[in-house]
């Protein structure tokens, strides 16, 4: 079982991704008890206190928490060292996010927002068999 952790201010972009892994048999409303957990935040320090808290296999992150970006989102949780044993996956449409990542000096797995079904499934086991 992988625990997965939802970042984003977008309140329909939490739901859409929580759907999609709960209904999929994934989460705590799947039905089923080997499924993922999952969790939700929404704002700066939410996502902060959560990963400080927890540990998530898989962090699905949206573009824009609050008034900061991802990317300066992921720059908070690695000058803490909260995203450590995490695979993060930033969710943005916007073209430019690239070069902020870069000039940050992150990596993680970017996504176009509200990626397909079958992608976040695929995260999600995949989280699961690497964690085998």
């Amino acid at each position: 079982m992988s625990e997965i952790l939802i970042i984003d201010s977008d309140r329909a972009a939490r739901m859409y991704l929580k759907l999609i892994l709960t209904e999929a048999g994934c989460g705590t409303n799947g039905g089923y008890e080997s499924g993922h957990e999952v969790a939700e935040a929404h704002t700066v320090a939410e996502g902060l206190r959560r990963l400080t808290s927890g540990s998530f296999d898989l962090v699905f992150l949206g573009d824009r928490v609050g008034d900061h970006s991802g990317a300066e989102f992921l720059g908070m949780a690695k000058s803490y060292d909260l995203a450590v044993g995490s695979f993060m996956v930033l969710l943005s449409n916007d073209p430019l996010v690239h070069a902020d990542l870069d000039m940050r000096g992150l990596s993680p797995v970017v996504l176009p927002a509200f990626p397909t079904a079958e992608k976040a499934l695929w995260l999600a086991e995949t989280c699961v068999l690497a964690r085998v």
